[in-house]
């Protein structure tokens, strides 16, 4: 049975924004025994009404990772005749392939950074540490991830060596996925052209039916369907943002389908020998009239000057 401790949210003073997505302490099961006093001195803090959390650290000259980032677990107890008190353990390290992105344009630059706890499942497998990565409302690189996503996305004919892997393995929603938050990266770093051909591109995927075919000792699985008509949907959240973009760039309906046509044929490559089952004039059609009828709303985007 689990149970969740340390779900306070308890972040450092000042005001911050989310930079990463949910992350899970790595390494914690070499570090049981650290792990095991934290897990307690949350819950005594808990109990108490004490502050507790993460925050992270440096590990310069780590020999197994030049980038390494420990996790550092605190929490605040008062003892009786000793006053509050607090702990500070070392209990496991920032995720390597987050820690390889952060690291140069944050951590090591010397921007000012901090980590919220987000929770401790506490199960028959081990424990499982929760949190984000903040920076400051105000910090100059607090769009460092959604730029680095961008970056790796300005030729569009370009794969990430994760879409490559997501096409070989025809996991065709999860490399849809890339798409839309490439397409989220553009928009929040202010390209907003990119972004609306990256929001097609998701609308031709859908329009599609993408699936995840499964694997089998990573190797895709023979029966595996990378396309089901069943799994053809239309999501709100694209249709508006294709809408407000359009608005936001002045696009007419024309030019609007001849970026969508391009998007798909762009598409139609990156899949290689894949072979989509809904031509481009119909996947438009699949998403072309609710597109306009939030086109017709006046809907836009509040646009970054």
């Amino acid at each position: 049975m689990e149970t969740s401790v340390g779900t306070g949210r308890m972040r450092p003073l000042g005001k911050w924004v989310q930079t990463t997505p949910l992350l899970a302490v790595a390494g914690t099961s070499f570090r049981a025994n650290e792990v095991r006093r934290f897990v307690e001195a949350v819950r005594l803090a808990e109990r108490q009404g004490e502050h507790y959390g993460v925050r992270l650290e440096r590990e310069r000259g780590n020999p197994h990772d030049p980038n390494a980032v420990k996790v550092l677990g605190y929490a605040s107890c008062r003892r009786l005749l000793r006053g509050v008190r607090q702990e500070e353990l070392h209990i496991g390290y920032l995720p390597r392939e987050v820690a390889a992105e952060l690291v140069g344009p944050v951590i090591d630059a010397g921007h000012v950074h901090g980590a919220e706890l987000y929770d401790i499942v506490v199960g028959a497998d081990g424990v499982s540490i929760r949190f984000f990565v903040l920076l400051p409302v105000d910090s100059p690189v607090k769009d460092w991830r959604a730029r680095r996503t961008a970056s790796l996305a300005t030729d569009p004919d370009r794969l990430t060596d994760e879409q490559v892997e997501f096409i070989r393995t025809r996991s065709l929603g999860l490399y849809r996925n890339t798409r839309l938050e490439q397409a989220e990266a553009f928009k929040k770093i202010g390209d907003y052209p990119a972004a609306l051909d990256s929001y097609l591109r998701v609308a031709w995927l859908d329009a599609q039916g993408v699936n995840n075919a499964g694997t089998i000792d990573g190797e895709p699985s023979p029966r595996g369907i990378a396309f089901t008509q069943e799994d053809r949907f239309l999501a709100p959240g694209i249709v508006k943002a294709i809408a407000q973009a359009s608005n936001s760039l002045k696009i007419d309906a024309a030019e609007l389908a001849r970026r969508a046509s391009e998007a798909g044929l762009r598409e139609r490559r990156a899949l290689g020998k894949l072979r989509p089952p809904v031509d481009d004039e119909d996947a438009w059609t699949f998403f072309a009239g609710p597109v306009a009828e939030m086109v017709a709303t006046g809907t836009k985007w509040r646009i970054r000057q």
